[in-house]
């Protein structure tokens, strides 16, 4: 089984917040990071968000 990490991800909207605890394989983790090097500074909660999202997408855990 795939090591995890802890992540806080916000999703819904500014109205309706809603706040997710999941968890991330280290690959996800360390490709959200990369992909966080390239956007725009600062980058909001939803894109932070967006980009946890499919990092977890690309590197599920097992």
């Amino acid at each position: 089984m795939d090591e995890l990490i802890d992540i806080t991800i916000y999703l819904g909207s500014e109205e309706n917040p809603i706040i997710a605890k999941i968890g991330i394989t280290k690959e996800a983790e360390s490709y959200a990071l990369e992909m966080m090097k390239k956007e725009q500074k600062p980058i909001s909660t939803g894109r932070w968000s967006e980009l946890i999202l499919e990092a977890s997408n690309k590197f599920p855990v097992k």
